[in-house]
Formats: C-alpha cells, structure tokens, sequence
C-alpha cells in the first residue's frame, strides 16, 4: 500500500509535491494528498527493451472514476524516465516530446511561432498515454506529474524492463 502524504499548499502556480511512490515492480498507484490515486495502468504485458509500449495513466477518486486535470506548464501531464543505472532520461508527454534543442531550432529567434504552442491543451481527463521504449533492459523509475485543482502533484512508480 503507498505511503500517505500530509497536507501541503503551494507557495507558486508550478509547485509540485511529491506523493511517493508505489513499492516494488508491481506498484500500480499512489494516494495523493487530496483523497484521489494516481493509477498506473501497466496491463498484463511485461515491459521489454526495444519495445514501443503505452505508458497509461489515470487520476482516480475512491470509487475508480477518472478525473479531470488542468493544464501543467501547458500539458496534461508530464513523465519523467530514469534507468537505476544513470545511462537513460527521458521527459515525456502525451501530445509528443521533441528535445529542447530541437524546439529552438524550429522556434528560431525571430519566429512568429511560440515554442510551446504545440504543447497547449485544455482541462482533460487524466486518462493519460504516452508511447515509449525503454531503450535497455534494467529497472527504471517513472515520475508523473499533473494537476488537479490548482495543485500539482508528482508520484513515482518503479518498473523492471525485460
């Protein structure tokens, strides 16, 4: 079962709190601070390296409804992957992810366009999926994080990939 969090208020718009995270491989929610769970729908296929996999997420409250979230710096939700071994990072998102050197370089000074135009959205469901391959076998570490009601919040679920 995760560990409950205590209380917290945020002193910015963009401050997260971090929730913990679910024990072991199998861990597939976590309890934020405001009654709801953030639920990792992993399914019953196991995560292999190479493979391109949905990573799906949903905000719950305690009868299993999906809630809604509101735009965090623009997205429905952010998605961090780390390797145990330090050798991967990734930051994902729902609608795409382009490297930051990328963006710049399509954003150019001068450009009409705004770097994270792209990356808008409107309040959704947190039913969140993200396509991602891990790219070695080995445990990773994946952070989430969306908000909802004005506050953002940030789990971790650990997964060993074939």
């Amino acid at each position: 079962m995760p560990k409950e969090t205590q209380a917290y208020s945020a002193s910015d718009e963009d401050d997260s709190w971090f929730a913990g995270q679910g024990a072991g491989d199998v861990a597939t929610d976590v309890a934020l601070p405001d009654g709801s769970r953030l639920v990792w729908e992993r399914g019953a296929m196991p995560f292999v390296a190479g493979r391109e996999q949905l990573l799906s997420f949903a905000l719950r409250d305690a009868s299993g409804a999906v809630l809604d979230v509101e735009p965090y710096l623009g997205m429905a939700a952010h998605v961090m992957v780390a390797s145990f071994d330090h050798s991967v990072f990734a930051h994902l998102h729902p609608s795409g992810s382009i490297s930051m050197a990328a963006l710049q370089k399509f954003t150019a000074t001068g450009s009409s366009l705004d770097a994270h135009a792209s990356h808008a959205m409107a309040p959704q469901s947190s039913a969140i999926q993200i396509p991602y391959a891990f790219p070695t076998a080995g445990t990773y570490r994946v952070w989430v994080q969306l908000r909802r009601s004005g506050l953002v919040h940030t789990a971790a679920f650990d997964v060993r990939v074939q």
